[in-house]
């Protein structure tokens, strides 16, 4: 699929899950998709199990505690994307730089989903 269209057919993936979870304009897009927090869309699930997933970090936030990943499909959860999101404890972020290629945890709390875990994946 050619770049030109995954942006609008991501923010209309986007625009959707928020009309159907009842919570529109939930998120902000100020400053394109890496401002949108996952973890203010309510995914209309109260739980689901912890998966695992690959990514590039694109952006961090230390006071606000999310890190914007590009991660590739996360079978039975969502497709690939970059989103915002936000992180369980601050720690998680300790080692972790802008452009690195990680492993992390997706888990669920209060129904939104949080990375629990992050790892950096070693360069060859």
């Amino acid at each position: 699929m050619h770049n030109i269209f995954k942006l609008p057919m991501i923010l209309l993936l986007a625009c959707g899950l928020t009309a159907l979870a009842g919570m529109s304009g939930a998120y902000a897009q100020t400053g394109g998709m890496g401002s949108m927090h996952m973890g203010s869309m309510h995914s209309g699930r109260e739980s689901h199990p912890a998966c695992n997933g690959r990514g590039k970090v694109m952006a961090m936030d230390t006071k606000s505690m999310h890190i914007t990943l590009a991660h590739g499909n996360i079978p039975g959860m969502m497709s690939a994307m970059t989103m915002a999101y936000p992180v369980s404890t601050a720690r998680i972020l300790n080692g972790i730089h802008v452009g690195d290629s990680v492993t992390f945890t997706m888990s669920s709390k209060n129904g939104n989903d949080v990375i629990s875990a992050l790892a950096v994946i070693p360069k060859k």
